[in-house]
């Protein structure tokens, strides 16, 4: 069950990347949603997802292997991001396109108070100065990389070759949100057009 619609209540904010796999049926519940979709390059999203699934495996069995569990997973990521671009653009051609707010990764890691003021602007929200006061505090305690910064290698770890990088759906996406977008701010809708890690506010 879901919480009762209150135009009084705080906002209700979820980071579930695993969203990206049910957009049309998150917006058919939940048709004021607004998506911030964040945007990286997928060896780098396939790298941090197939390193937390490593940990994760570790926790219940004394017999974990990075490659095997990279053998099992990559596809599936193909087959999940594919879905997503499919649904995206179709929410897109059904008029739902401002309910996605694109936000490039490195934009986010450059200048995340620029970013955040994008968000509001995209979704006509007013960020209160004091919530501003409060993400730069934030910001400040508690730098990226915090607790040192993660030494995986892609393919010397989990065997995942630049040849593996290069099925369907990971180039299409790279194409539509990564390649010709890295230098921008967060994106209007439509960032599909023709050509076929998120957070969900609602």
């Amino acid at each position: 069950h879901h919480h009762k619609r209150n135009t009084n209540a705080r906002q209700f904010v979820v980071k579930t990347p695993q969203y990206v796999n049910m957009l049309p049926e998150l917006l058919r519940e939940y048709p004021d949603a607004q998506i911030v979709w964040t945007h990286r390059t997928p060896s780098e999203v396939v790298v941090s997802y197939l390193s937390l699934a490593t940990k994760l495996a570790g926790i219940v069995s004394d017999d974990v292997d990075p490659k095997r569990i990279a053998q099992a997973h990559l596809q599936v990521l193909n087959a999940g991001l594919a879905k997503a671009l499919r649904d995206r653009r179709t929410l897109e051609k059904k008029g739902l396109g401002k309910s996605f707010c694109d936000v490039q990764f490195t934009q986010l890691c450059k200048d995340p108070m620029a970013v955040v003021r994008g968000i509001y602007r995209h979704f006509d929200k007013k960020l209160s100065p004091e919530a501003e006061r409060q993400m730069e505090t934030y910001l400040k305690n508690n730098k990226r990389f915090k607790h040192g910064k993660p030494l995986v290698d892609l393919e010397g770890t989990f065997g995942v070759t630049e040849r593996d990088m290069k099925l369907n759906a990971f180039v299409d996406y790279t194409k539509a949100f990564v390649m010709q977008k890295q230098q921008q701010q967060p994106t209007s809708p439509g960032a599909l057009g023709d050509e076929g890690e998120s957070a969900v506010k609602g």
